[in-house]
């Protein structure tokens, strides 16, 4: 009975499905070192515990300033403690395009086309200095960093003084004909993004209006798709590029790290928000659609797999994230805030984890007698189920078929499904919906006579 790898990374591409029919929805793959063999287990995604519900919209922008979490939904802006006492800062005027930064203890917030500013117990808004419409907010060696709504001007605060905006403390970004889309500080640097390239600027050691300047060859022709499809990394960023192309930094250069199918995701079904979050060791990279589930890249291990809600299995409802030390807090399109855990119930909904395997293709038809599971299970007082179900082209699947993967103190459980049928092309598909942390063996056991 040969072992067979079951399933990789998602890597089924929506315009032709049958090409490639590996999946991973609310899983994702852990190698194991066994020997001198690498294996891998197939974890569920983390979960969320609410926290608060800060109104009916969605989430328009998170980020850790001060120790603290801050969230922009409704119209308010909001603190979070890590001990989740949720403040109520103020009002601000909505909008898609939300941006937070802090400096020296003040927290910035752009929304609506304003700036504005925390410094105490309420928002104020600064007098303008080189301009009037933000479109972003940043912070750089002092500087709150200021980028002009439908405009090429970046404005930089007096230093310290995010309350302060001289009106000659401003540049022009003019290697590229393109209006800005957002600014991002990454390593000390500046990243202004536009719609078909990207600046890089530095700060100079000058002060006021001398403080910046472009760095000489520091352009890209590649820019940012869209406003919210950008995210900070510990020590670098991801972004989607206006090429459809998903890139992480790296010094002031970038790296493409996604693939053809999530290239057709990107262009077929509405990409909505990029955005980073870690659990359990793992630090993820998640893209959100309007119209498909998410897709999250580990970058532990370089692979990409989907994350979804609901029994079938819709686009992912979270839509931004930050984190302090090892607490990750996350935001919804419904207004909601958890915390991220290990479980696998997402604001009170188990997730329903499922795996596609990469067709087999045999030379000739063949009776499948049975195809083995294991699961490393036993810790939990639930009995998990497992349901599988078997497909000749891929695309279509038949009835599922159920098997126990185990009670309290069953480990390395073992499921078997008997008389399968007969098959030319075997695409298999195991869905699991217990709400139990069940690590699955990516390896399968197949007999086919």
């Amino acid at each position: 009975m040969p072992d067979i790898e079951f399933v990789g990374q998602s890597a089924r591409d929506s315009g032709n499905p049958s090409a490639s029919t590996s999946r991973l929805i609310n899983l994702y793959r852990e190698p194991v070192i066994a020997g001198a063999l690498t294996q891998h287990i197939l974890r569920n995604a983390p979960g969320a515990t609410q926290i608060t519900e800060l109104g009916a919209a969605s989430v328009r922008a998170m980020a850790a300033v001060n120790g603290s979490f801050y969230a922009v939904c409704d119209g308010m802006v909001s603190k979070i403690t890590p001990a989740n006492v949720v403040t109520s800062i103020g009002a601000v005027d909505d909008g898609p395009e939300v941006s937070i930064a802090g400096n020296n203890g003040a927290v910035a917030v752009v929304s609506g086309g304003k700036y504005y500013l925390h410094q105490g117990n309420s928002l104020t808004q600064p007098v303008s200095g080189a301009f009037d419409a933000f479109g972003s907010v940043e912070y750089l060696g002092g500087y709150t960093m200021l980028s002009q709504l439908g405009g090429r001007l970046i404005q930089w605060s007096a230093l310290a003084q995010p309350e302060s905006l001289p009106g000659l403390n401003f540049a022009t970004a003019e290697a590229k004909d393109d209006l800005i889309t957002r600014l991002m500080v990454v390593n000390d640097v500046l990243w202004i993004f536009k719609p078909g390239a990207i600046e890089l600027w530095v700060g100079t050691g000058l002060a006021s209006a001398q403080a910046f300047q472009a760095m000489t060859g520091g352009v890209h022709d590649v820019g940012l798709l869209a406003f919210d499809l950008m995210a900070k990394l510990p020590n670098s960023a991801a972004f989607v590029g206006s090429d459809g192309v998903v890139y992480v930094t790296s010094g002031t250069g970038m790296q493409p790290i996604s693939t053809p199918p999530l290239h057709v995701a990107i262009k077929t079904k509405g990409p909505e928000r990029l955005f980073y979050f870690e659990e359990m060791g793992h630090k993820f990279i998640a893209i959100t659609f309007t119209s498909a589930p998410a897709w999250v890249y580990d970058i532990a291990t370089g692979e990409w797999a989907e994350r979804a809600n609901g029994h079938e299995l819709t686009r992912w409802n979270t839509v931004a994230a930050a984190s302090i030390g090892s607490k990750t807090i996350v935001g919804t399109r419904m207004g909601k805030i958890g915390e991220v855990t290990s479980r696998p119930v997402d604001f009170g909904e188990v997730l329903i984890r499922k795996a596609v395997s990469e067709t087999l293709r045999m030379k000739k038809p063949l009776r499948v007698k049975s195809i083995e599971f294991r699961g490393d299970y036993g810790s939990e007082a639930t009995e998990a189920l497992m349901g599988l179900r078997l497909s000749h082209d891929g695309v279509t699947f038949g009835d599922e078929k159920t098997r126990s993967m185990g009670a309290l103190g069953q480990y390395d459980k073992r499921a078997i499904f008997r008389a399968c049928g007969m098959f030319r092309n075997l695409t298999a598909e195991i869905t699991v919906s217990a709400d139990v942390d069940m690590p699955i063996w990516a390896t399968a056991t197949l007999e086919a006579v």
